[in-house]
């Protein structure tokens, strides 16, 4: 594989590599700086540095997972084993859907589109919901509501946000 079909190969999987960085890792500006870390790694890399028969796509997420494994250790977690497992379980979901690539960007567009017709209360709500630290409690009193009516709010939203997708996927795959 050349050096451009290796830069190919990672731009067009680069959102569900991003995807699979931001799972391993919850804090959306640790997993940007890790993910970044990993492009520069991963676009300089020499492609003759890919084992014969080894899937590029695989490679990228091992040298994410390298990356994912220095990042807990500077952070001092001590369950290391834990996480581990836990990237296990992430790569082996990740691993089927490698060939769905045009599918896991459809959806991405499809979601990004259904956020936009979302009413900016939802909007917000789940922006607060979703955010990197969530505090949950000053958004139930912002709310007025319990946790369990924030839930169901949430619950809805995110019900509305599937239907949308599911239509527009629908609509896509019918257009061709």
């Amino acid at each position: 594989m050349s050096n451009d079909e290796l830069v190919r190969k990672f731009l067009e999987y680069q959102p569900m590599l991003r995807g699979f960085t931001r799972y391993l890792i919850h804090d959306a500006h640790d997993a940007d700086d890790l993910f970044q870390e990993a492009a520069m790694v991963i676009l300089k890399g020499d492609p003759l540095n890919i084992p014969d028969g080894v899937d590029p796509v695989k490679w990228f997420r091992g040298i994410i997972r390298n990356l994912v494994r220095h990042h807990w250790h500077m952070k001092g977690r001590e369950k290391v084993a834990y996480v581990e497992d836990f990237c296990d379980l992430v790569e082996a979901a990740y691993e089927g859907e490698d060939q769905n690539v045009a599918l896991w960007n459809d959806r991405r567009l499809a979601l990004q589109g259904c956020l936009e017709t979302l009413p900016p209360r939802s909007r917000s709500i789940l922006s607060k919901y979703y955010a990197p630290s969530p505090r949950i409690e000053e958004l139930t009193r912002q709310l007025r509501c319990t946790l369990g009516a924030l839930r169901v709010r949430i619950l809805r939203i995110r019900g509305s946000l599937m239907a949308c997708m599911a239509q527009r996927m629908s609509e896509e795959a019918a257009n061709g």
